[in-house]
């Protein structure tokens, strides 16, 4: 279902994979690379708790609300971005990738998926 979307971020950011998944840790969505050697599913997975944490934390904080996180090991790179109360996107980036670039692509990718599900939740509704 959004499938386009995530793969055009993925080759236009030169990313290996990228999810749409919801806070329950079960993507919605997922678009990967034949060469990629991580799974996506897992990844997502695991950012959900990560982020589920990360919200946790932030609420209590007096900086607004938590946008985008990023994690790095040493071989890639994850950067998230919450879309809605439901969902954020997961975008996992070789360690060699320009972060700069693949932000800017994540941020498009996600008003783009945003305005998609909105759609969606207004004929569902």
């Amino acid at each position: 279902m959004f499938q386009p979307q995530l793969e055009e971020l993925v080759h236009r950011s030169q990313a290996s994979a990228a999810a749409l998944v919801g806070f329950d840790g079960i993507a919605a969505d997922t678009f990967a690379l034949k060469t990629s050697s991580v799974d996506i599913l897992s990844v997502s997975q695991e950012s959900a708790y990560i982020m589920n944490a990360l919200l946790r934390s932030t609420t209590s904080l007096p900086m607004g609300s938590l946008q985008q996180a990023s994690f790095s090991t040493e071989l890639f790179h994850v950067l998230t971005q919450i879309l809605d109360s439901n969902y954020f996107l997961v975008l996992l980036l070789p360690k060699t990738s320009m972060l700069g670039k693949a932000r800017f692509f994540l941020e498009m990718a996600g008003n783009q998926l945003q305005g998609i599900i909105q759609h969606k939740n207004i004929e569902a509704a």
